[in-house]
This record gives structure tokens, sequence and C-alpha cells, in this order.
């Protein structure tokens, strides 16, 4: 309790949102680059930082919410659930101009019914190659991802041959969320790292995310990747499949990057490793102040539970932010 209200005295100047942001892991994404990941204002809004970027190469105006969201942000369209699944269940061809299977396929989130399950499945099936059926099974993907249906497992795997690299993207990502054990499933999204022109970061939380240690040598090969968010995702797995954190310095050293999406990726991955050392140097970190706050909230929150650092050995740096 006592972190919580230092965090809400450094937020008085922060937006009611940005609050809500940090409280709540919530994060809403913005534009893309295309193929080399994401860019955007230096905003509270901004992509969540494990989540599939498909959204950017949709049409404008349309709404990607994030991993873990309030579900108010999605509850934004006057949809009952029969309604929504009626108009996904429509042709695309029949699609009025004031009607979005998109929009239906977000909604559904809302719903964690069989009946809403079963009619994003039958989206997915759905394989018309046109692009507006294309981005509706992409979000039909996500949305059962959010929805963790185990019952859509076979259905999300299909997708990892996918032409569309989005969709691809999309389907690692909700295998992750909604979780497996099944080795032959989890062999297929690490085979993905030998494809060209996919989003190996996404892939290789996945296969952290899983503890899928049998993809460690084809993590490892990442390391050097000039993306660097990709390289941090990889020095990240590694340093936790071997428990060998000698190389986080070079994930740290991220926090200073010219490139303002290592920076801000960087911190999540030091999250994910739980790396209490970097603490001072996120509080330093020139992004955000939400930014900020929130990884060492997240260090602190697993640190302080487990014993492994103190409140007061934080607090300097919460001063310093």
């Amino acid at each position: 309790m006592l972190f919580y209200r230092f965090v809400r005295t450094k937020l008085r100047n922060v937006s009611t949102a940005a609050v809500h942001l940090l409280e709540h892991k919530a994060f809403i994404p913005v534009m893309n680059s295309g193929a080399g990941g994401l860019v955007g204002s230096e905003s509270p809004y901004i992509h969540c930082f494990n989540e599939p970027k498909h959204c950017f190469n949709e049409p404008k105006g349309t709404l990607n919410q994030a991993h873990s969201m309030d579900k108010r942000f999605f509850s934004l369209f006057n949809l009952t659930e029969d309604q929504a699944i009626a108009l996904l269940d429509t042709p695309q061809d029949q699609i009025s101009e004031n009607d979005s299977r998109y929009i239906a396929a977000s909604h559904l989130v809302n719903f964690p019914t069989e009946q809403s399950i079963q009619a994003l499945i039958r989206a997915v099936q759905q394989t018309d190659p046109s692009l507006d059926n294309r981005i509706v099974r992409r979000k039909s993907v996500e949305t059962l991802g959010r929805l963790q249906a185990q019952q859509a497992l076979p259905v999300i795997q299909t997708c990892l041959s996918d032409e569309d690299c989005y969709t691809v993207e999309n389907a690692v990502w909700a295998i992750g969320e909604i979780g497996t054990e099944d080795a032959a499933l989890l062999e297929e999204v690490a085979q993905l790292l030998e494809k060209p022109g996919q989003t190996y970061r996404v892939i290789i939380h996945t296969l952290a995310k899983m503890n899928y240690l049998p993809a460690i040598d084809r993590i490892r090969k990442f390391a050097d990747s000039s993306d660097l968010p990709t390289a941090s995702a990889a020095i990240t797995t590694i340093c936790r499949f071997t428990g060998d954190y000698s190389q986080m310095d070079r994930v740290v050293a991220m926090l200073q990057n010219s490139n303002v999406l290592a920076r801000r990726l960087s911190i999540q991955d030091l999250i994910d490793a739980k790396y209490y050392d970097a603490i001072p140097e996120i509080a330093k970190c020139p992004v955000s102040l939400v930014f900020r706050l929130r990884g060492i909230r997240m260090l602190a929150e697993s640190g302080v539970s487990s014993g492994a650092i103190a409140f007061s050995t934080i607090q300097p740096y919460l001063e310093q932010s």
C-alpha cells in the first residue's frame, strides 16, 4: 500500500487515464512502421509491450485494444452478443457500409461464451483472401487469445502456416495467451524462427512464456539481431532459460538507446526477467513517467513479495523518477 500511495503522489500531474493505465497494465496501440516494428509518440497510450502489431495494417480508424485492458474499452459498440455474432457470420460481400465484422470480432471479447467462441472460430476458418476478411481473421484470432479459448487451439494452429505474416503473429501471440504443453505445437511455433519475414520478438516471447527449452539454440542467434527489441527479447529469454544473467547488462544498456521503441521494450524484458538490479537505470530511462513507474512498480511487486528487495531500496529511485 505504501508503494501505491507513493506512485499516486508522483502521478498527481499525470492524467487520470495514465494512472488507470499504470495500475491496470493497459496500453492502447498507436501506428507502426510497417515492417520494422512500432513507432509512435511518447504517450501512455502506446502499444502494449508484447502485443501483436497487426492493427497497423488495418483500415484507418479501426480500434485494436491491448492485452489485459479494462473491459470498458471493449464496450464502445452498441451491440448485443447475438447481434455481434450475426454480423461476424455475415459474408463480407453482404456487409453494409455502416457495419463492420472487425468491430464484431473485437466486441465478442465481452462474451466468454461457447457461442461467441464458435463464431470467432468460424471467422478464422473463412479464408477469403480479401483485405477486409484478412483483418477480421486477425482480430478473431486475437480475441480467441484474449478469451483464452482452449478449444480454439486447433484452428489457431492452422494459422501458423498462413501466408499473411500478421495472422501468423496473432496466432503465435494467442497461443501464448491460451497456454499449451503440446510439444508438437510449440515446436511448430519455434520453427517460425527459421522462416523469413516473421515477427520474431512475439515468437520468442511466446516460447519463453511456455518455457520451451528446445528452442534455446534457435533463439540464441537473435541475441545479436540488428532489430534491438528482438535482440532484447532473445537475450532475456536465454538468461531466463539458462539461469545465467551475465548478459542482461546488454538489455539494461538499451534503456539509453536512441531508439525509443528499444527503450520501452527493454523495460518489459527487464520486468519479465525480474532483473531488480535494473531499477536504478529504469528510473533514469528517457521515456515517459508512466513507463518508468510501470517498470519500477512491476519489479517492486515481484521483488518485495518474494523478499528479494525492500521498498526502502526502491523509494529513492521513485523519487528520482
